[in-house]
């Protein structure tokens, strides 16, 4: 498996020369954004009413708890939706162009070819989880005690997740020469796995 970073750059500079990295960026935020904003209003009315009502003990509610296990689960419902769109183009634009018998006469292995198509998405996915990272700085601005285990936890589930998903996208995109049909076909696929 040589040559993998050479399929690695040329996908990432495929990714970041047309708006299809910076829109699914833009929208998986924009989401996650609304759903974290979401539940920390909920959390905040909740606590409100806990406050005034005595017979709750104090304690009972936990930010990072209600908060980010929420966000999480949300965020795996966001990547049904967005893996698809970003894999879609993995091998199917390659076949539809005519550059994948070009890619597989280079002194490259199909491993290497795969490896450097999966790592280049992959890192395209945790480039938008880590941009996640603004809700935990403002979580620890607000003042919320937040447990590093549970985050750390969600974020590591997050990524597996999202790099099954990949690789399932992948394998889909190289069934298909239809960029339409790939997005479809993986996310029926990933919705039947859910």
């Amino acid at each position: 498996m040589r040559g993998w970073t050479v399929i690695l750059r040329k996908e990432l500079y495929g990714f970041f020369s047309s708006p299809v990295a910076y829109v699914v960026l833009a929208v998986f935020l924009v989401i996650l954004g609304f759903f974290f904003f979401s539940a920390v209003t909920c959390f905040s009315l909740l606590s409100s009413e806990a406050q005034q009502n005595p017979d709750i003990p104090q304690g009972a509610l936990n930010f990072t708890e209600f908060v980010w296990s929420t966000l999480f689960l949300n965020a795996g419902v966001v990547l049904l939706f967005m893996t698809p769109i970003l894999t879609m183009r993995a091998f199917s634009e390659e076949a539809k162009q005519g550059t994948l018998e070009l890619i597989l006469t280079y002194p490259l292995s199909e491993g290497g070819i795969i490896f450097g198509k999966f790592a280049a998405l992959c890192f395209v996915f945790l480039l938008m989880v880590l941009f996640t990272s603004v809700f935990v700085a403002l979580s620890l601005w607000a003042g919320a005690g937040l447990d590093a285990g549970v985050l750390l936890s969600g974020y590591i589930g997050l990524m597996l997740l999202g790099m099954a998903f990949i690789s399932l996208g992948i394998f889909i995109s190289s069934l298909t020469e239809n960029q339409a049909v790939s997005a479809s076909l993986s996310f029926g696929v990933l919705l039947l796995f859910w």
